[in-house]
């Protein structure tokens, strides 16, 4: 049986996730089903809890073949990363055709943290009005 604690609530939402997942790494149930590597080199997780979150919220997702390799490329190579409104860092990568015609992935993230979320769009430039913090060379 798990030693379960509830986690701290703060204002802060970076600090509201950082306090998520130490709380699920000293004892609460969820399993990593990625560790990427962001540009940055820092480690970006992927959960399963995650990738749920991500399919609730976006089941146009569901259609992505191989969704979870799809994520964990966009984080480990992606085309750009934005600087997100959040603290959060924005990995964008050109996935092709899909069945909604051609769409870039979008994955917001948090440096030594965990995925966000994740969604397609075909207006990408919308997105890199917040600021190119990296390209790909």
């Amino acid at each position: 049986m798990h030693n379960i604690h509830k986690p701290k609530t703060t204002t802060s939402d970076t600090s509201k996730r950082q306090i998520y997942h130490e709380f699920y790494l000293i004892g609460g149930s969820f399993k990593i089903l990625r560790i990427c590597k962001s540009v940055f080199h820092n480690n970006v997780s992927l959960t399963e809890d995650g990738l749920d979150h991500v399919l609730l919220r976006h089941p146009e997702l569901k259609r992505i073949s191989n969704l979870e390799n799809e994520i964990a490329k966009t984080i480990n190579t992606p085309e750009y990363i934005v600087q997100g409104l959040h603290g959060e860092h924005i990995a964008i990568r050109n996935i092709g055709t899909t069945p909604y015609g051609p769409k870039h992935l979008v994955v917001p993230y948090d440096e030594n943290g965990e995925v966000r979320t994740a969604f397609i769009t075909s207006d990408v430039d919308r997105i890199l009005k917040r600021g190119i913090l990296w390209r790909q060379p």
